[in-house]
């Protein structure tokens, strides 16, 4: 599941806004319905990613993460070279959790992105020979 979170969040459908009605921050994902219309739909966890990140998201929630990343994925992503640019996007993020652990490599957070590589690879369609 946290791998198409993050994919969504690369392809700019998963992304932070401030709640019309609370005033507050959220992340939030943004899809279709199977008439096209735009559908948003608020994350657990608030306004911080890393707390969105470990929450529990609905089954509802994460069938159409998976539907719009996967719909996305081969719409616009069939070119190796597209395929690189999420890996790359992949890549700058684990680097970055280990930024703000102050290096620590044994941080959580930086150990279960490290442990994605081969899933989050499969996903987009990367083999280890391309």
């Amino acid at each position: 599941r946290k791998p198409y979170l993050l994919l969504a969040k690369f392809l700019n459908f998963i992304k932070q806004r401030e709640n019309p009605k609370t005033g507050e921050k959220e992340w939030i994902l943004q899809s279709k319905d199977n008439d096209g219309f735009m559908i948003i739909t608020a994350l657990n966890g608030g306004g911080n990613w890393i707390k969105v990140w470990d929450a529990d998201q609905s089954d509802s929630l994460q069938n159409d993460v998976e539907k719009t990343v996967k719909s996305e994925l081969a719409a616009n992503y069939v070119h190796r070279e597209r395929k690189q640019e999420l890996l790359q996007k992949f890549v700058n993020a684990v680097n970055e959790r280990l930024e703000q652990s102050d290096g620590n490599a044994d941080d959580p957070q930086y150990c279960e992105l490290r442990a994605m590589t081969p899933t989050f690879k499969s996903i987009i369609g990367l083999n280890d020979d391309a």
